[in-house]
């Protein structure tokens, strides 16, 4: 805790006798103590007089947990006692008790039921097994300026719903009926799991303006598209797609892709419309096409095609380049 008392009041401070020193001492000792003490009660008044604060709590108090938090930081804990101050020692019992714009708030283990609108500048830090969650059709979590780190986000129609810069960083996300992450501003997603436990939903939805910066991120089960993207911008480096029909489906929208690996799907691994995509050390396991592009500028490197139906690479009306670029169609 920082000490915000100036240097006059520490010297009245120093004046206050400390019992410790007082036992034991002889007569003539205390009563040279008692005369002295009128002088620092009018020294304690007269500091007091020209508005120095009281001396706070010592560092005893402080490690013994009988402080409230540094300011702007919070502890949750969805088991503790009602009553809590937010300290370490004494967390919130409610994740709503230390929502406030800016705050750094750690969340211990527990289900904590939303849903939930993020002030702007939260940042929500997950310590053991961590769950938001909500029931019914509304979106989990609802965030202008926040970050998530280390917990789960689970059900509601969408997961989490971006309108600013937002930032995931290993988050797990499942259950969700429409889309995981929709977002219409900036997006960085890192080092997550994507789940899609019912079909036809979607991994990650880029809105229009946006920009998804998506890197270490696993894509698994029945989502439509991993990511789909519409007149927006993506970064995307290791990602892997293990499921979706599509692991990207990009419309009007710009795209740099680095090490993508795709297995599992049904329709094109890749689509692009009317767009561009930087796409380098890339493959497609299965699929009916590896990469099906359509009014699209390609620039394609060492991409791999295996075990394709129609055709690794399938394009209409596209300029660019495509080199390294490998393809083994089914039954070859």
């Amino acid at each position: 805790m920082s000490d915000q008392r100036t240097a006059g009041c520490d010297q009245v401070r120093a004046e206050r006798p400390r019992k410790s020193t007082a036992l034991g001492l002889g007569a003539d000792r205390n009563r040279a103590r008692a005369d002295r003490a009128p002088w620092a009660l009018i020294a304690l008044w007269a500091a007091l007089a020209v508005g120095c604060p009281r001396p706070g709590p010592g560092p005893v108090a402080a490690e013994a947990g009988l402080v409230g938090p540094q300011a702007g930081e919070q502890w949750v804990d969805g088991s503790a006692l009602e009553g809590g101050d937010g300290s370490a020692a004494r967390p919130f019992r409610g994740l709503k008790d230390a929502l406030a714009p800016q705050a750094l708030i750690h969340l211990r283990t527990g289900l904590y039921a939303g849903p939930w609108i993020l002030p702007a500048g939260v940042r929500l830090v997950g310590h053991g097994e961590v769950v938001l969650y909500a029931e019914g059709e509304g979106t989990v979590v609802s965030a202008s300026a926040a970050s998530l780190e280390g917990l789960s986000v689970q059900g509601g129609f969408i997961g989490l719903r971006a309108t600013g810069p937002v930032t995931l960083r290993r988050v797990h996300l499942s259950g969700h009926r429409r889309v995981a992450v929709v977002a219409s501003g900036p997006l960085t997603l890192e080092d997550s799991v994507l789940e899609g436990t019912v079909s036809e939903t979607r991994g990650v939805q880029l809105l229009a303006g946006s920009h998804g910066i998506v890197r270490r991120v696993r894509f698994t089960g029945a989502f439509r598209h991993a990511i789909d993207a519409e007149d927006a911008r993506l970064d995307g480096e290791e990602l892997q797609s293990e499921g979706p029909a599509q692991a990207l489906h990009l419309v009007r929208s710009q795209a740099q892709v680095r090490r993508l690996a795709v297995a599992g799907g049904s329709g094109p691994g890749i689509f692009v419309a009317q767009g561009r995509l930087a796409l380098r050390d890339s493959s497609v396991n299965g699929h009916e096409y590896g990469l099906q592009a359509r009014l699209a500028k390609l620039e394609v490197t060492h991409f791999t095609s295996r075990r394709v139906l129609l055709a690794g690479v399938a394009t209409v009306q596209c300029s660019g380049t495509l080199a390294g670029v490998t393809t083994e169609q089914s039954g070859t």
